[in-house]
């Protein structure tokens, strides 16, 4: 090609083309290229615009799929975010009638090792987090606005030595009967349901109620069970009495 297109480049000569070259596309991408001569360098150059890895790029956009390849076995490469001031610091959308867009993260010597957060369009599940891990403890708030289920159980702490100042809830009965248990329809949904107010578990069992983010309230069941636990070993402690009464014991 003529001087001019390479002054277009930006390089005023053949001696700077090397680091030219190495501010337009990855050294390692470079040495992969196999240009055999200069004059085609341009062609060279516009076939790889699109999908090759862009190093030290500033502002514009990256059409098409962009591909990071970081140096296999070299685990101090990575991707680096710095500055990040705005309201979203990674902002992954989908294109309207896309299939998927999402992010997965995963450790190479450790498959477990992973994060994964997927959209799928509107005729497919959507809203799918996964986070394992096979040897750390790992704490979660997640919140859904449909149900959950699960194969297995939903199990959580309640390891007597992760505990202290233990007491009994008092007056169990008093409590039970200011709750009730109730067939309903949710309003934002349609869906029929069965279960209890949070308001009504408020006033007694204020420790089994959570204020979600938009100001909702939500239930830990597992306080409404400890206190019906109690409230049956009164009632249970009752029946006992009036057996003995009844057979003069």
């Amino acid at each position: 090609q003529n001087k001019e297109n390479l002054q277009n480049l930006g390089i005023d000569n053949i001696a700077g083309l090397r680091d030219a070259l190495n501010t337009k596309l990855d050294k390692a991408r470079f040495d992969q290229l196999a240009i055999p001569d200069v004059a085609q360098l341009p062609a060279v150059l516009a076939s790889k615009a699109n999908d090759e890895s862009v190093y030290k790029k500033t502002g514009g956009t990256l059409s098409g799929s962009v591909h990071f390849d970081i140096v296999q076995g070299a685990w101090s490469h990575g991707i680096n975010w710095t500055g990040l001031t705005d309201i979203f610091s990674i902002h992954v959308r989908e294109t309207a009638g896309g299939e998927t867009c999402g992010l997965y993260f995963q450790a190479q010597d450790n498959t477990n090792d992973l994060f994964v957060f997927e959209h799928y369009n509107d005729t497919q599940p959507k809203q799918i987090l996964v986070m394992d891990h096979n040897a750390a403890t790992m704490d979660v708030n997640f919140t859904c606005n449909g149900a959950i289920y699960a194969k297995g159980d939903v199990t959580a702490f309640s390891d007597r030595r992760l505990k202290q100042h233990i007491n009994p809830i008092s007056s169990p009965l008093n409590k039970l009967h200011q709750l009730g248990g109730y067939h309903y329809q949710r309003s934002d949904t349609g869906d029929y349901q069965v279960g209890v107010i949070a308001q009504e578990v408020q006033q007694v069992l204020p420790d089994a109620v959570r204020t979600t983010e938009d100001g909702y309230l939500s239930v830990n069941s597992t306080g409404v069970v400890a206190l019906l636990v109690e409230a049956v070993k009164v009632l249970s402690h009752k029946v006992s009495v009036l057996e003995e009464q009844l057979h003069g014991g």
